[in-house]
């Protein structure tokens, strides 16, 4: 190990006394601090991440089964020191006293660390990175996920105030309850703080209330934000099953998250992996289905027809030409071909995966811009006897849309032949024409042209799972929607379907964000030296990788583990050079800004690989 940098201090402080009435019964035959998260207690990681980032001494308060932490932890860990001081009235008292009881150790540099947190990596480091002499506080974004105390930051990221419950404003952030002190602000402002709170008789006090004390200027105390590391409060079990989902035993996170298919949100990364809307749907529609709730959740939704009935109101076609379904993804299930299904290619994968090999004929689009040729399509199509063709445009992955006119004239070409034209237009409100550039207005009087959408991708809903068919062959509808469950659509879908079309305006104001910030992130990836981005006509780039660079799965990976940016690795996709090339979901412009810079350092020459770095 080197040598620690010489803004790392010395010591940390560990409180650990309290008794975690709130994990009981685990915490009945087990101090807090020594839970566990896959056989590893809260404490011990801790001091792995203490000693990882330089520390040499640890102070920790104990109090609840203050003998089990002896015997677990001992007089040293690894190349820590390990020190303990006891607060007999830890049952009373709350976690000032602790600090109170230590202060003897005070007099120097340290970290402050509470014994519940399960510390990820990185996040020490950031506090050590960006104190730059002074004292600094972990922050990351606070909801409804992630309440408790908070910090008041100002303009400058100094802190404020503090509160144990945010305030009203943006202003407010989460405090991971891990700082960095200097010995200054603890001899000049902390403990004195903490000094007349205890006189005061205030023991039952949180030790953050003497920041309600703290004057900004001069500044005292600055705000690092950690909302791209993984870290974990455990206060309760929701807590723990959060932190075993965050810390996966035996094998990475980056893995973890990608066979999980869903489920994100709940770890602190930037997903541009997932393509949806990030401006839909407005609260006022999210807060009409958090009034309805126990209704949503106890009562049984509507039926097929019904359903229909509510999506015309929202697609303009009319009910008897639409088939409802959990997500386009069923309707895949539900229309495969019986002959032969012809599909250009890279595509949407389920297409593939869901019709039997025999019956797949793809159809192969070459770079650099894998547009699509209509006349020479419909001849492999039909020399290979298909009765269904697929073509999603803008296509996934590669963001390239067929103008209108050439899907309304193929359509015609395949009918001729008897083959059925399906076209996913699951990205069309992302086109620079927006609905324009939709077959679906065209339907009437084709009955071998069929459209198939997403609803959740461009209303940003992709929990409710809905999306539809609309054809105007109404014995195909009737099949279709015979091969349905009764109840295919959960009553949250519904509902969202029922109340969607009085927010019709915020609709198009949001895809008119999401089409503008997609136009900032694409001429910011044409800046990235060597990388080949494909003119986008979706809600996302595909990039090649520059020649130089190593293949795609080794920098989505490394995108992951040391910037916490997911984009979608294109291995898999058949394509030629599949991993030489990314794709990159559009999101926030802070957020795409922070992805193209992230993407910048993976490519710059020298550049740090991720230690798990492989095959994705």
């Amino acid at each position: 190990m080197s040598a620690p940098s010489a803004d790392v201090p010395r010591r940390a402080l560990v409180l650990a006394a309290g008794m975690g009435r709130r994990l009981r019964p685990l915490t009945e035959s087990v101090p807090k601090a020594l839970v566990e998260v896959h056989g590893t207690p809260i404490l011990v990681n801790t001091l792995r991440r203490l000693q990882a980032v330089g520390v040499q001494e640890v102070v920790i308060v104990v109090g609840h089964r203050a003998s089990d932490i002896r015997a677990r932890i001992g007089a040293r860990h690894g190349r820590l020191a390990v020190r303990y001081v006891e607060v007999d009235d830890w049952a009373t008292a709350n976690n000032i006293r602790s600090v109170w009881a230590a202060r003897a150790w005070l007099d120097q540099d340290l970290f402050l660390v509470e014994g519940d947190v399960f510390l990820g990596e990185g996040l020490l480091e950031r506090l050590v990175a960006e104190r730059r002499g002074g004292s600094v506080a972990a922050v990351a974004h606070y909801g409804p996920d992630n309440p408790g105390s908070a910090l008041r930051l100002g303009p400058e990221g100094t802190v404020h105030a503090w509160a144990p419950r945010a305030g009203p404003g943006p202003s407010w952030t989460k405090t991971v309850n891990v700082y960095l002190l200097d010995r200054g602000f603890l001899a000049e402002f902390f403990l004195p703080a903490v000094q007349r709170r205890i006189e005061a008789g205030r023991v039952q006090d949180f030790y953050e209330a003497v920041l309600e004390d703290l004057d900004p200027d001069p500044v005292r105390l600055r705000a690092v934000r950690c909302d791209d590391l993984r870290w974990q409060e455990i206060d309760d079990v929701a807590d723990l099953a959060s932190a075993e989902d965050s810390f996966p035993p035996g094998t990475a996170l980056y893995d973890r998250v990608l066979g999980s298919h869903g489920g994100w949100w709940r770890h602190p990364f930037a997903d541009h992996a997932y393509l949806v809307n990030p401006y839909f749907p407005p609260d006022a529609l999210l807060a009409h289905l958090g009034r309805h709730l126990g209704d949503l959740v106890s009562a049984y939704p509507m039926g097929q027809r019904p359903l229909a009935t509510l999506m015309a109101r929202v697609s303009g076609e009319p009910a008897d030409r639409l088939v409802v379904a959990n997500g386009a993804s069923e309707l895949i299930t539900k229309i495969l071909p019986r002959r032969g299904l012809a599909l250009p290619v890279p595509s949407f994968n389920e297409w593939e995966a869901r019709t039997p090999p025999e019956r797949v004929h793809p159809f192969l689009l070459g770079p650099p811009d894998f547009d699509l040729d209509i006349d020479a399509f419909a001849e492999h199509a039909l020399a290979a006897g298909c009765d269904l063709a697929v073509v999603v445009s803008p296509n996934n992955p590669t963001s390239r849309a067929v103008p209108r006119a050439d899907l309304l004239r193929l359509a015609e070409r395949l009918a001729a032949g008897g083959c059925r034209l399906v076209v996913d237009e699951s990205f069309v409100d992302f086109h620079p024409d927006g609905r324009a550039a939709s077959v679906q207005d065209a339907l009437f009087g084709r009955p071998g042209l069929a459209v198939l959408r997403s609803i959740g991708k461009v209303y940003g809903a992709g929990g409710l799972r809905l999306g539809y068919l609309a054809t105007d062959d109404p014995e195909w509808v009737a099949t279709v929607r015979a091969a349905l469950p009764v109840w295919n659509v959960n009553g949250f879908a519904e509902e969202f379907l029922r109340v969607l079309p009085a927010y019709r305006a915020a609709l198009e104001e949001s895809c008119a964000r999401v089409r503008a910030d997609r136009d900032v992130l694409y001429r910011a990836l044409c800046a990235v030296p060597g990388l080949r981005p494909v003119l986008p006509h979706a809600n996302f780039v595909l990039c090649r990788l520059p020649d130089d660079a190593p293949p795609a799965p080794v920098v989505a990976r490394t995108l992951f583990d040391a910037h916490g940016c997911l984009v979608k690795d294109c291995s898999n996709k058949a394509m030629p050079d599949a991993d030489r090339y990314l794709r990159i979901g559009a999101r926030t412009e802070p957020e795409n800004a922070a992805l193209v810079a992230a993407l910048s350092a993976v490519l710059r020459p020298g550049r740090a690989l991720s230690r798990s770095a492989g095959p994705g």
